[in-house]
């Protein structure tokens, strides 16, 4: 278990340092956590080196958390909704600890959301990770001097814009949406980073819809939580 250190009244970000430093952290009986291991020398809770709040949140089923809904926004689609992600609070708590996991190798300088979905997750997985944050938004919503990047839809074709001098040259970014569908948009605010003289280092979602095969149509990797087939 490594090296075990009894703390009295930590904050979480006091924790959070210690653990991402590798560090076992042994708290006192005041401070409540799940399922963790007990020190039978003095009582103490111990954490093993786990990211913080982990233990909360490990047997939480997301997709219970998120409904379908059918003939939304027209006939023929079903429409998985995160709005009842969002309301819950374990569970939405649970979505930013396991996203930020699976994003932490990747060692972004900044996310970059996309709107409008995209910014209610990563905005608090930049906090988590300790990185920046930027938005792609629709033409005429960002002050200052924008690039745009204009794509293909299937019937017509849609922009994105970023400030221009929101990403340093050379920064790693993780892109991240709520939903990877088609992976048009995706694209484009990959190829908009790109453009702006980003690394762009994968791309991030919740939900993937696997039978549109969205992810075919990126040239970075693609980390998703949960996956549906239909």
């Amino acid at each position: 278990m490594g090296e075990i250190c009894t703390v009295g009244r930590w904050n979480r970000c006091q924790l959070a340092q210690v653990l991402s430093n590798g560090a076992s952290v042994a708290a006192g009986p005041n401070f409540v956590c799940g399922d963790v291991d007990i020190n039978s020398g003095d009582g103490h809770y111990v954490f093993a080196g786990w990211p913080l709040g982990r233990c909360m949140s490990e047997n939480i089923d997301l997709k219970k958390h998120i409904r379908s809904i059918p003939d939304f926004p027209k006939p023929g689609i079903l429409f998985y909704d995160i709005s009842t992600l969002l309301a819950h609070a374990k569970a939405w708590h649970a979505t930013i600890e396991r996203m930020a996991d699976v994003l932490r190798p990747y060692k972004p300088d900044v996310l970059a959301g996309i709107e409008s979905r995209g910014f209610l997750l990563a905005a608090p997985l930049a906090l988590a990770l300790g990185t920046g944050f930027v938005m792609l938004r629709k033409p005429g919503k960002l002050p200052g001097t924008t690039v745009r990047h204009t794509y293909a839809l299937e019937y017509g074709t849609d922009t994105i814009e970023i400030q221009q001098d929101a990403i340093r040259k050379g920064s790693r970014v993780v892109v991240v949406d709520d939903l990877l569908a088609t992976g048009g948009t995706m694209a484009a605010a990959i190829a908009l980073l790109v453009q702006v003289g980003a690394t762009v280092s994968a791309a991030a979602c919740v939900v993937e819809l696997s039978f549109l095969d969205g992810r075919s149509q990126l040239k970075v990797p693609v980390e998703t939580l949960l996956t549906y087939d239909e």
